[in-house]
């Protein structure tokens, strides 16, 4: 399987299109030497590649991870946590502490988070929820952690690096699934693809048949490091394989321009055919990050994705006005007021 992952690797690269290297991943990754050898993965989550993704949110501080759990449990409930706590600790994560034999890190502390946001509006009965497509989704915990809890067939779509790490990591909690990986002999997926396989890991220019339909696309904290004509395409993608009341879950920033331009969570290009199923600040990142779920061709006036655009800007805003002018009293009050906006 190692050999596998190796190969597929070697083949996205040769493959790469520069357009997806924006400017924020050259500065994460494309100014620094990083072994991307099959070797360095036992080690990947202490070492260099997983620099850019959840190395600026986990810390060895155990007081600060201890108080992160006890607000994640009473956000969603100590059974619901402690089931979908690491047991492996795939990568050798040394940013832990251990809870009744298992392991317990700021970063996936946030994975649960947002599986309890699916868990509380997606996965509901009346729902069938069968292929999730995850964009951007970095060493694959969050995937790990749908396929777990619910058994759906899960598309990964990211760059070769990330592929490289989510293809280990969840073939080492997953040793018995089915994996299908990037120019092993086949030129596009397909519904005979999707039948087959528990996971399929592409980068974003393998080519996907149009029959190929997808009940729930996730994106949590990485469109906000792409080049806007990247999100465009993948809005395109989204809306052309999404399934008749498909769901979207977006966990973005309201700004950010660390590719050389702004990135506005507003200002994503959304089609008129959606409705807003949930929207809310992130949690214990509610100043700067939002959560927003939308369902595809859902009547739901109370809801309008127009008006949910509209309180998103407002929330921006104050996010902009706090960032460049904190302290000053009077614009503390301002921001109090629309934050209740």
């Amino acid at each position: 399987m190692l050999d596998r992952v190796s190969q597929a690797y070697k083949c996205s690269i040769e493959n790469y299109q520069e357009i997806h290297k924006s400017k924020h991943w050259q500065g994460e990754y494309g100014s620094r030497n990083v072994d991307h050898s099959i070797e360095s993965l036992f080690n990947f989550r202490n070492n260099s590649l997983v620099d850019g993704m959840n190395r600026s949110i986990d810390t060895l501080d155990c007081d600060y991870i201890k108080s992160n759990f006890s607000k994640l449990i009473k956000e969603c409930t100590y059974d619901f946590v402690y089931d979908n706590l690491d047991q492996l600790n795939v990568g050798n994560n040394k940013n832990f502490i251990k809870h009744r034999g298992r392991f317990v890190s700021v970063g996936d502390n946030f994975h649960i988070k947002f599986l309890y946001d699916l868990n509380d509006n997606v996965f509901k009965a009346e729902n069938e929820i069968k292929v999730v497509c995850e964009i951007g989704g970095g060493y694959g915990n969050l995937s790990k952690l749908v396929r777990k809890k619910y058994g759906t067939t899960m598309i990964l779509i990211d760059l070769p690096e990330a592929n490289l790490m989510s293809s280990y990591y969840l073939y080492k909690n997953f040793p018995n699934a089915n994996f299908f990986f990037e120019q092993e002999g086949h030129k596009e997926v397909n519904l005979q693809t999707i039948i087959e396989n528990d996971f399929i890991i592409i980068t974003p220019w393998t080519t996907i048949s149009s029959e190929v339909k997808i009940d729930l696309f996730i994106n949590t904290r990485s469109m906000m490091e792409m080049n806007f004509s990247v999100i465009q395409d993948y809005f395109l993608f989204i809306q052309k394989h999404i399934n008749d009341k498909g769901f979207f879950y977006n966990v973005n920033k309201y700004y950010k321009d660390s590719v050389g331009h702004p990135i506005e969570l507003d200002k994503y290009p959304y089609d008129n055919n959606w409705s807003v199923i949930a929207s809310y600040p992130s949690w214990m990142q509610e100043s700067k990050i939002h959560m927003l779920l939308t369902r595809r061709g859902y009547s739901n006036h109370k809801h309008s994705l127009k008006i949910e655009m509209k309180r998103i800007w407002l929330k921006k805003m104050v996010y902009l006005l706090k960032r460049k002018i904190d302290g000053t009293p009077i614009l503390s009050k301002l921001y109090i007021r629309l934050t209740n906006v």
